[in-house]
């Protein structure tokens, strides 16, 4: 079943980081040694909350970086649900706070308000002030900086919390120092609040963001070594009697950078069920320290306090249950009453905040659908990594959803391959691809409107400068974003043309342009008569000499790229630093013919669909829209459950065109129609409704190629994949094999 990319280990993880937790404020193992629990809450439990800290980074920060689109707004929205949650919170503590006799009096008002900002009004409320601060902090920092100066800034205030933390024994006679953290904790009862821990988690987490992470042994070894470095560490500073407060530790920073990388790589989706589970940890978060006092209360009350609450496993086990208890409860009447409210009895299934499963989901091999083989993606591109010389880098064209394919899994796997840089034709297909964390240089290699200039720069994407009248509409626009030069050789389409030397210096000599690189096109690489052979070696020639002059010039082009798939296997000699494959990267060529070099592709894309009804037509009688079709004999026909609509080509209407049934070929009759076509299966045993037809791809030993189903389109391969619909799932190899 084709699953959303998501974040669940994320989302199930927050189940565990809310049992830590609470296991820090009930001391589970104190019952049994105090080495144990000070390893489990002292040191396991305090990798809870940097991870909520660097959730909330990786979630929010992205949209709050300099140039993001909306960015102010996104400031406010979250400050505004973050602040209602904390005023909610210290309301909920009040009687409590009351009860406790805290701050009476004029001292006890100024202490409220210190509180109140920085420190929460109850012990754990700590990091609702905190995140809010630290959000407020690094919207400053990022509007003006990149990540890695933020960074830097983090660690620096990290470093300065390290010392009024764990570390403060080694610091507190220091002359001035001591002092200086003595006038802090006035402010700050804890270097953990405020200022020094939350930007820290906070800016790495949304740093993360930017980054694709991919290698399980990375992540996991490195997760091994620096929580043994970071057990080792916190042991030896509790035996040496320093620690003032134990929140912060150095192998904190690369245990939490392992962690949450090794929470990525769970990129399914949790659906529904995960904004459930992310509220659910929330409120558990927040009531747990009401929880303890009622079970403290309940062993009073029947005398089992040695029992329920001396016995600390017992009491741990007890608050958790409670806990979750308590807040799945409300969620459940929440969301009961909000169904009530839009006129139904309970909330269906996928609406937000209701846990998935109530409803049945549709199969995507109910209709019709797109079969995605990722092993042959990851065969094309290393046989095509192979053609190049070993200087010469791949830019993979993901333009068109990666040519029906998907675009982001498709990145995704390249990217595990070693692929860096990836082409699209638009910027939102440059957006959305970072938007599902795709990482590495996105170039567009399309038209982008002047005024979009800030959304280029804001997702880090390089923009193909196509003249120097744009270059100069860029440097008007005022905003500097990567770029990489197109010259013109001879297609006439975009690029500046490769004798105006003049307007491609000036293109270079643009302020607001940082320039990676500088490409071309072929546009007759796929012809190998004389006449186009001929044109194409007088493109690559006009190419160089370009670059030649322009390094003459003094000026340093970037990386170079000129051959697309039909360059590298008949020109594979002309490349550069960069090819750009897109059709071969798929396993198909545009169309049937030879080339110089023939390697061994395989078909990333299989399309299939449902046979939805079986007919007999008698001679004489006529079928489909305009009566396209009339049977000269008795006829078998099959009504298949895919059209125009998903992408199959009107053009294949009535015409020699076929596809495979049971391992036959069944030529489609009639016209095609936005949501069915009729074929013909007289002589084809036993076919009935529910089998399944290929459009493109192998059934039963027969092949039926993408080449052969658009030459009967009167088209090339790269629209018919292309054209393949949203409403078609795309079924992926790899994760059907992780689900089995």
């Amino acid at each position: 079943m084709q699953q959303k990319r998501g974040y669940a280990g994320l989302d199930w993880f927050r189940i565990a980081a809310a049992l830590l937790v609470i296991s820090i404020h009930t001391s589970p193992l104190a019952s049994w040694s105090d080495t144990a629990d000070f390893v489990l809450t002292r040191v396991v439990a305090r990798v809870a909350v940097p991870f909520f800290l660097m959730v909330t980074g990786f979630f929010v920060l992205p949209k709050l970086v300099g140039g993001a689109p909306g960015r102010r707004a996104a400031l406010l929205s979250f400050l505004r649900k973050t602040g209602i949650l904390y005023l909610v919170s210290v309301l909920l503590f009040v009687p409590l706070n009351l009860y406790q006799g805290e701050y009476t009096g004029a001292r006890g008002v100024v202490l409220f308000v210190r509180d109140f900002l920085f420190n929460g009004t109850a012990y754990h409320l700590w990091y609702l002030p905190a995140v809010l601060l630290g959000v407020l902090v690094l919207y400053g920092l990022l509007t003006k900086l990149g990540w890695k100066p933020v960074l830097l800034i983090c660690a620096a205030l990290y470093l300065i919390g390290l010392g009024g933390d764990s570390y403060y024994g080694f610091v507190e006679n220091v002359p001035v120092v001591g002092q200086a953290y003595a006038a802090l904790f006035r402010v700050f009862p804890y270097t953990r609040n405020g200022l020094f821990l939350a930007p820290m988690f906070l800016a790495l987490g949304g740093a993360l963001r930017e980054r694709e992470v991919r290698s399980r042994a990375v992540c996991f070894g490195g997760l091994a070594v620096s929580f043994a470095l970071m057990t080792a560490e916190a042991l030896t500073l509790r035996h040496l009697g320093v620690q003032r407060h134990d929140s912060m530790y150095v192998f904190l920073l690369p245990v939490m950078l392992f962690l949450f990388s090794s929470l990525l790589l769970v990129r399914r989706d949790a659906g529904a069920r995960g904004r459930w589970l992310r509220e659910l940890c929330l409120y558990v978060y927040l009531v747990h320290p009401l929880c303890i006092i009622g079970v403290r209360g309940v062993a009073k009350m029947l005398h089992c306090t040695d029992l329920l609450v001396e016995q600390s496993f017992v009491h741990f086990v007890l608050v958790a249950l409670l806990s979750f208890a308590v807040c799945w409860v409300f969620l459940w009447l929440r969301d009961r009453a909000c169904a009530a409210l839009r006129g139904g009895d309970t909330p269906l299934a996928g609406r937000e905040g209701a846990p998935a499963g109530a409803l049945p989901v549709p199969s995507p091999r109910g209709r019709a659908w797109v079969e995605v083989s990722l092993a042959n993606l990851r065969h094309n591109y290393r046989t095509l990594r192979a053609l190049l010389p070993e200087d010469c880098d791949i830019l993979a064209i993901a333009k068109a959803n990666a040519y029906g394919c998907g675009d982001a899994r498709v990145c995704r796997a390249l990217w595990e391959e070693g692929v860096r840089t990836f082409a699209v034709a638009t910027l939102s297909e440059g957006v959305a691809l970072r938007r599902q964390g795709i990482g590495g240089e996105i170039l567009i290699l399309g038209y982008t409107s002047p005024q979009d200039l800030p959304v280029v720069a804001a997702y880090d994407l390089s923009q193909a400068i196509p003249d120097v009248q744009y270059a100069r509409e860029v440097q008007r626009a005022g905003v500097r974003v990567r770029a990489h030069v197109a010259i013109d050789t001879g297609m006439h389409r975009l690029g500046e043309r490769a004798g105006s030397l003049d307007a491609l210096l000036e293109i270079y000599a643009t302020g607001c342009l940082d320039v990676r690189g500088t490409f071309s096109h072929l546009c007759v690489a796929d012809c190998l008569d004389e006449d186009n052979d001929a044109y194409t070696r007088a493109q690559i020639e006009a190419f160089r000499q370009a670059v030649e002059a322009l390094r003459a010039h003094g000026v340093q082009p970037g990386r170079l790229h000129l051959l697309n798939s039909y360059g590298m296997l008949n020109y594979p000699q002309a490349a550069w630093q960069g090819a750009r494959p897109g059709i071969t990267l798929y396993g198909v060529k545009s169309q049937a013919g030879e080339t110089r070099l023939t390697p061994a592709l395989r078909p990333v894309m299989a399309v299939r669909a449902r046979v939805a009804l079986v007919r007999r037509l008698e001679t004489g009688e006529d079928a489909g829209y305009g009566r396209n079709f009339t049977a000269q004999r008795p006829t078998d026909t099959a009504i298949v459950s895919i059209g125009y609509a998903d992408g199959i080509p009107r053009s294949l209407s009535a015409g020699e065109a076929y596809v495979l049934v049971r391992g036959q070929r069944a030529r489609i009759i009639g016209n095609v129609c936005m949501d069915q076509l009729t074929i013909d299966v007289t002589g084809i045993e036993a076919v009935c409704p529910g089998d399944v037809v290929t459009l493109i791809g192998e059934d039963g030993g027969q092949t039926l190629a993408a080449e052969t189903l658009a030459g009967y389109a009167g088209t090339i391969t790269n629209e018919l994949l292309c054209r393949m619909g949203p409403r078609l799932p795309r079924l992926y190899d790899e994760e059907e094999k992780r689900e089995a």
